[in-house]
């Protein structure tokens, strides 16, 4: 009586593959979960700053950005002027920080007087975002 012989052909499994697929799966959920802002202006030109290193980022941010002539957008919209109070009471009260972008070439008067209504509406965590050390 002939039996059935199995072949051995010598072909093993790799197993880089699941290994590339879960390595191109991290890469894409940490794309997904990084964080988003708002596009600059193309003229924009940001403070710079001549500390080392920067501060530690607050958990959320509400980002107010402002140009040369003192006009606020809030997150990339711009932001009527009666919106402003409303928006830094709301977040006096919550544990949101400010986030203050500013043009290099805005005068210094107009950021002081943003960062002196944040501070009399008792917002207590604004941050200056500023260009590093080159």
């Amino acid at each position: 009586m002939n039996t059935l012989q199995i072949r051995k052909t010598g072909y093993k499994p790799d197993g880089t593959l699941p290994l590339i697929n879960i390595v191109l799966l991290l890469v894409l959920a940490f794309m997904m979960a990084g964080t988003f802002t708002e596009p600059l202006p193309p003229d924009f030109d940001p403070l710079r700053s001549e500390a080392a290193v920067p501060n530690e980022e607050a958990k959320q941010s509400i980002v107010l950005t402002m140009d040369t002539e003192g006009v606020l957008s809030l997150e990339g919209r711009g932001l009527a002027a009666g919106k402003l109070e409303p928006l830094l009471n709301s977040l006096g009260q919550s544990e949101h920080a400010l986030e203050v972008r500013t043009d290099a070439r805005t005068p210094a008067v107009l950021v002081i007087a943003l960062l002196q209504s944040a501070e009399g509406l008792g917002i207590e965590n604004v941050q200056i975002v500023t260009l590093g050390r080159t």
